[in-house]
């Protein structure tokens, strides 16, 4: 159970205080063959598999590179700034968010920007393209030319993606001229482009009055050598010196920049600050500190030497030391773990982990409770004591959208550098931290128990070991699934660690092979989303290993991986949906349930779009649509759910819900008109079976009402 914040002090082991070591087996897991409700209950639901994906690339930006992402926001205004930010669904349901590039970025790069003879050449090679490539070398200006690559090209709104945003999602996202960036992609998604897909979104952008600069390191590969055609490359970069001198000029104008300039001493500092091999933004930053200095009266070049030398980690760990209160210092860790959520969220959890941290002991007894003043320090005060903003913005909620107001920090590198600091410099809150992320496995809202996996995971990349004995085995073998989640998530950032990857799936591992279903069904989920989408082909296997149980929980979560892989790359589909038909036919009922299960999971979660029109396909179906191979797929796993045993009505049912999604489309409705007739080719009795399902469509009362789809459902059988 887990710890009591108002309860006894811990004993003074290196234990966190939280989940259990082993589960609670008061009651009897569920079998595989009995989890029909489960089954309707999902289908409920559909889209899980996205949201969760989604959940997870938020956290892992935050924390790995920096980005806030808004969950589900639809449009932002920043309260103290100027940055807008867009949460877009795209047609086929998927999550993108888009960056506006801030008004004061802009005038930066118009005023500050040095394009020399260099900058000449590369800005008319990159008007032969509405997609373009930008390779350079990393620390030679890559962001800011490409976004003023896009303001010479008469783009007067900048937008950026996040750098793992499919194609695909670029390609429905975009629906307006204006300037789109996609920066610094890694070498998988490099890999992945393709000639044929950037002709498309050329074409397109090209129609809207849009461009497209796809940034990334110039040694990585494109496997397309069509793609060259889109690439153009920094091969001069300016020089350091002429990039410090323009920003000085811009932030102190040409009089006092002039003063400095002359100065030996003050280009002493810059010399020895700013090397050939720095990259070109640390120039620009020499810039922005001479100019916060010099706010003060007279340049100190001792401060501004110091000022250049110190690290993120240091201006944080100067910074969060000089909190004023406790209480000032929960809030900062709580808006490190919760960048970017709503505020309330976050002010919930920095309350928790106060009481947590100010619990009685024996030794401390409590002391008499004083008079609070609500009115002591207002919110604005506490915001800006912590270098964080407050936004407002819409989200979405099982009732609708609504307003709110998200909190993030002003500076994105924060949040991974405040959850290092706490965790490396103070031991004492080491074990209560643990137990307080703990504890927020059973917070209501699933961004926050995802966030608590992630710094979890971030700092387990330093402390393996014990994390993993002490708190990822304890979260794996616990019988709630909550927690068996946040462990499976939490794996991914040693999963991905070159350094931790094999230790990481050594312990996955012990997992599969263990008797415990709880383990079991941690080690499917982490073949999901939090390592599935890196290794695809392993986590196949795995699961495949897996699939042979008896189980429900183990069943979903091998289901529920599936659905992740799928989401998140389309090419999954079919290997997918295969291995599902291939559990079906086992003569192991419980893998034969799994099998069922899986696919009734692919087919009532996974939603697409249509080519054209406002009507979101179930992706099967969209995707079967251009692909042979899974359509015989889809058709084989209807007709087994159908007419199997266990899980038909709930299959009809999901069937049903198709049909109503399709039904205001005459494409849609023709495309799984076309699909139930491959079902029932060379069966009478699946065709019977078919036929008495889709009359019910059209009056029947308690099932799906779509009787437009009916009836070419029936044209289709003739």
């Amino acid at each position: 159970m887990s710890t009591d914040p108002a309860g006894p002090p811990p004993a003074p082991l290196p234990v966190p205080a939280q989940g259990p070591s082993a589960p609670d087996r008061s009651e009897k897991p569920r079998g595989v063959r009995q989890a029909g409700n489960d089954v309707a209950a999902n289908a409920q639901q559909p889209g899980q598999a996205a949201e969760t994906n989604n959940l997870r690339r938020e956290a892992e930006v935050v924390f790995a590179s920096g980005g806030t992402f808004f969950g589900s926001a639809a449009s932002v205004q920043s309260v103290s700034g100027n940055q807008y930010v867009y949460h877009v669904t795209s047609p086929g349901g998927r999550s993108t968010v888009l960056y506006s590039i801030d008004p004061a970025q802009t005038r930066l790069l118009r005023e500050a920007f040095v394009a020399d003879t260099a900058y000449a050449a590369l800005l008319g090679r990159s008007r032969t393209r509405n997609v373009v490539i930008l390779q350079a070398a990393r620390g030679t200006g890559r962001s800011a030319t490409a976004q003023r690559l896009l303001l010479d090209n008469h783009q007067t709104e900048i937008f950026s993606f996040a750098p793992d945003v499919p194609i695909g999602d670029v390609a429905t996202t975009i629906t307006k001229a204006g300037g789109y960036l996609i920066e610094e992609i890694d070498d998988t998604r490099a890999r992945a482009l393709t000639t044929l897909a950037l002709n498309d979104l050329d074409a397109k952008l090209g129609a809207l009055g849009a461009k497209l600069i796809i940034t990334m390191a110039a040694g990585l590969a494109l496997s397309d050598s069509g793609l060259q055609s889109f690439v153009i490359r920094i091969e001069q970069p300016p020089s350091h010196r002429s990039i410090m001198e323009s920003h000085l000029r811009y932030r102190l104008g040409d009089i006092r920049a002039d003063n400095l300039l002359s100065r030996p001493d003050f280009c002493a500092v810059f010399n020895d600050a700013v090397t050939s091999d720095s990259a070109r933004d640390r120039a620009a930053q020499f810039a922005v500190h001479v100019e916060e200095l010099m706010a003060r009266g007279q340049l100190e070049l001792g401060l501004l030497r110091s000022r250049m030398k110190s690290s993120v980690a240091g201006e944080v760990e100067s910074w969060f030391d000089g909190l004023a209160t406790p209480s000032l210092k929960y809030l900062a860790i709580a808006v490190a773990l919760l960048d970017g959520l709503p505020y309330q969220s976050v002010v919930e959890p920095a309350e928790s982990l106060e009481r947590r941290l100010t619990r009685p002991t024996a030794s401390t007894p409590a002391p008499a409770a004083a008079a609070v003043d609500p009115f002591a320090t207002g919110r604005t005060h506490r915001v800006r004591q912590i270098r964080a903003e407050v936004v407002r913005s819409e989200i979405t909620t099982r009732f609708g959208r609504v307003p709110a107001e998200i909190i993030r920090y002003l500076d994105p590198a924060y949040p991974r550098a405040v959850i290092e600091l706490v965790w490396r410099e103070y031991d004492g809150l080491r074990r209560d931290l643990l137990g307080w992320l703990g504890d927020l496995a059973n917070h209501p809202v699933d961004a926050v128990r995802v966030r608590a996996a992630a710094a979890i995971g971030l700092i387990s990349t330093t402390a393996f070991d014990y994390i993993s004995k002490t708190v990822l085995r304890p979260w794996a073998n616990d019988s709630k699934d909550n927690k068996r989640e946040m462990a499976a998530f939490a794996l991914r950032a040693a999963g991905r660690s070159q350094k931790l990857q094999q230790q990481a799936l050594t312990l996955v591992g012990e997992w599969i092979t263990s008797d415990s279903w709880q383990l079991n069904a941690t080690a499917a989920r982490v073949y999901g989303s939090a390592l599935g989408s890196a290794m695809p082909d392993r986590a196949f296997r795995e699961l495949d290993r897996l699939s042979r149980t008896e189980y429900a929980d183990v069943a979903f979560a091998i289901s529920y991986s599936l659905a992740e892989l799928t989401e998140a790359d389309h090419r999954q589909a079919l290997p997918a949906t295969d291995l599902s038909v291939k559990w079906m036919r086992s003569q192991h009922q419980g893998q034969s349930a799994t099998g069922e299960i899986a696919f009734l999971t692919l087919a009532a979660d996974l939603v697409g779009a249509a080519d054209a029109g406002p009507v979101r396909w179930p992706l099967l179906l969209q995707l079967a649509r251009t692909d042979r191979g899974l359509s015989h797929a889809v058709a084989a796993a209807w007709d087994f759910t159908l007419n199997g045993a266990m899980f038909h009505r709930f299959a009809q049912d999901i069937a049903g819900s198709w049909a109503e999604r399709v039904e205001p489309d005459e494409q849609a409705r023709q495309a799984l008109a076309l699909m139930l007739a491959s079902v029932c080719a060379g069966s009478e009795r699946t065709e019977k079976l078919v036929r008495h399902m889709v009359h019910g469509w059209m009056s029947k009362p308690g099932t799906a009402q779509a009787p437009r789809t009916a009836q070419a459902v029936l044209a289709a059988l003739i």
